[in-house]
């Protein structure tokens, strides 16, 4: 799966798109992310990306990661 499928994928879970202070990064091995919350507070998450792998999953354990 390329790059942007993951990284659509992280936004789709999270239910952004070009609305809230969110913004992922797929290097083909590691998801990267972060999201602004109301406070100002901004959350940072990875997860692995390489290999046999769900890419939604990825992406839901990222989105959990970087909203919590």
């Amino acid at each position: 799966r390329s790059a942007v499928q993951i990284e659509r994928a992280f936004l789709a879970e999270i239910g952004s798109g070009c609305t809230l202070p969110v913004g992922a990064f797929c290097n083909g091995q590691v998801l990267s992310a972060f999201a602004q919350g109301d406070a100002g507070v901004i959350r940072r998450g990875r997860v692995r990306v390489d290999g046999d792998f769900d890419p939604l999953a990825a992406a839901r354990e990222l989105a959990a990661d970087v909203t919590a």
